[in-house]
């Protein structure tokens, strides 16, 4: 139903459901999209270059998290609760204006480690074309999207990034080596920045339209920022210690293995991680109803996150389940021969990724109920597990101990993550 202001009603339930339906089918479409791209990627760039590939992506992911600074999470649970019109196209205003200068921090602070780091020293320039990232990243607005009730307009801007990403792929990049004496892994990187761009016009496109007005960002700066960078700390903390979760078994099978070896793993990593991502895009939904009941009362909020935890459980267990039984069977098909390595660890994180899956929505349980703080108990005590548990196991075990690893983080989170939600479900 939506209001004669065009701000839907995210209180039913029915609605919500049928947000994470648009969600999911959007980034189903977009993982397929995904994965034939990254079948004509690892074919055409071998195990070693793919791997490297991947690195700087976990690298360029840690500054994008770290640029977004929780505003991303903080927008949509923000501008879910405004109802006047004009506060709401202010909120967007300000908040892109200062994502926009974060970006620019990002950049700088991230740029010296492509020199720096003996990882980034095979193609520093590689790894700056990742890092650019951060820049296409601060006009997303997906989240106001969100925020503003269309669930399909955010979907729709992620399929468009695939979908750009997989044509140009298809059409042009598996020919670019040695275009301007560039190896065709940087041109890798343009085609990101591009299909990145182009979501973002989508997305722009539905939130022009529901605010009916421009969307220039305005740059505020001083109390405003302050104020809402206070708010969205914890949050943004909590996505770059999350983003060690994330990564932290490629990155180090790339400092203490080898290219090769992170490249294979990371082809398993990518079909598991779909689970992970799937959650991710439902809690956009999700995160906008729990936002709503926590304001109608305690019994309400406790209410709402049983049902959602159960089906999403329900739901973790039954696509860990298949992953782990036709997951060996995708990678052959999708990645080759010369990934036959990874089929040993995509039944070990078939049990990873849901129950990292279980944390990221607890987390976001404690966000919505104003608990900021406290979900980064477990988050970074699982952080450090991940981090301890990749020293000791990869030297032991290789691939294998990277995945054994990221259970027993996984776990803890999950874990930690229901202790400190026993008085929410239960008010």
């Amino acid at each position: 139903m939506r209001r004669l202001d065009g701000h839907r009603d995210l209180s039913g339930g029915r609605r919500t459901w049928r947000d994470v339906g648009v969600l999911v089918a959007g980034q189903g479409a977009t993982q397929l999209l995904n994965l034939a791209a990254l079948a004509v990627v690892a074919r055409t760039l071998g195990a070693a270059d793919f791997g490297l590939v991947q690195v700087a992506v976990v690298m360029s992911a840690y500054a994008m998290v770290a640029a977004e600074a929780g505003l991303f999470t903080v927008g949509v649970r923000d501008l879910a609760r405004l109802d006047d019109l004009t506060a709401r196209r202010r909120l967007v205003a300000n908040r892109s204006g200062l994502l926009l200068v974060l970006a620019l921090v990002a950049m700088v602070m991230f740029a010296p480690l492509t020199r720096l780091l003996s990882l980034c020293a095979e193609d520093p320039i590689l790894f700056l074309i990742y890092l650019g990232a951060v820049m296409p990243q601060a006009f997303m607005l997906d989240w106001a999207a969100l925020g503003l009730g269309s669930a399909l307009g955010a979907g729709l801007a992620r399929v468009v990034r695939a979908a750009v990403y997989l044509l140009i792929v298809a059409a042009w990049w598996a020919t670019s080596a040695g275009l301007w004496d560039q190896p065709a892994r940087r041109w890798l990187g343009i085609v990101f920045l591009i299909s990145l761009s182009a979501g973002n016009l989508v997305a722009w496109a539905v939130v022009r339209r529901r605010l009916s007005g421009g969307l220039r960002p305005v740059f505020e700066g001083g109390r405003s920022w302050l104020a809402t960078l206070k708010t969205s700390f914890p949050v943004g903390t909590a996505n770059v210690v999350r983003r060690v979760l994330y990564g932290t078994d490629i990155l180090m099978l790339g400092i203490l293995g080898s290219a090769a070896v992170a490249g294979r793993y990371a082809a398993a990593a990518k079909l598991g991680f779909v689970l992970v991502v799937g959650v991710e895009v439902a809690l956009g939904a999700l995160l906008p109803r729990l936002s709503r009941a926590w304001s109608q009362g305690s019994q309400e909020f406790a209410l709402v996150l049983r049902r959602q935890l159960i089906v999403l459980v329900a739901v973790l267990a039954i696509a860990g389940s298949a992953g782990a039984l036709l997951g060996p069977t995708v990678i052959g098909w999708v990645f080759g021969a010369a990934f036959a390595g990874s089929t040993s660890v995509l039944p070990l994180l078939m049990i990873a990724y849901p129950l990292l899956g279980i944390g990221l929505y607890l987390h976001e349980a404690q966000i919505a109920a104003h608990r900021q703080q406290g979900a980064l108990i477990p988050l970074g005590a699982a952080a450090v597990a991940a981090v301890i548990g990749s020293f000791v196991m990869i030297p032991q075990r290789g691939a294998v101990g990277a995945a054994q690893a990221m259970i027993l983080a996984h776990g803890l989170y999950a874990l930690g993550g229901a202790l400190r939600c026993r008085s929410l479900w239960r008010p």
